[in-house]
C-alpha cells in the first residue's frame, strides 16, 4: 500500500510488485460525523481539543479561543 505516486515509483523501482494507492483522507462513504454528537451539550461551535499532557492542557485551556474547548484523555486526577 503506497500513499503517494512518487512513492510508488521509488518501490517500483527497487523491485516490488504488487503494490497499490491507498489514501490517507477519511473515507466519507463510510464516515459521515453528524452535527447532533454535540446535541445534548452545552458546547459552542468551534470545538477546540487537545490531548496534551498535564502541562500543555492548562496553557491550552488559557488560549483565547471562541467556541467550546476540550481536552481528550489524561489523568482521571486533573483538576481544570
Amino acid at each position: 500500500m503506497v500513499a503517494t505516486a512518487t512513492l510508488h515509483q521509488r518501490l517500483t523501482e527497487h523491485g516490488f510488485t504488487n503494490l497499490a494507492y491507498w489514501s490517507r483522507g477519511v473515507d466519507t462513504e463510510h464516515f459521515k460525523p453528524r452535527p447532533r454528537i454535540f446535541s445534548n451539550s452545552r458546547a459552542d461551535f468551534p470545538v477546540h481539543g487537545t490531548r496534551g499532557d498535564r502541562k500543555e492542557y492548562r496553557a491550552f485551556l488559557k488560549l483565547d479561543l471562541p467556541g467550546t474547548k476540550m481536552v481528550v484523555g489524561g489523568d482521571p486526577t486533573w483538576r481544570c
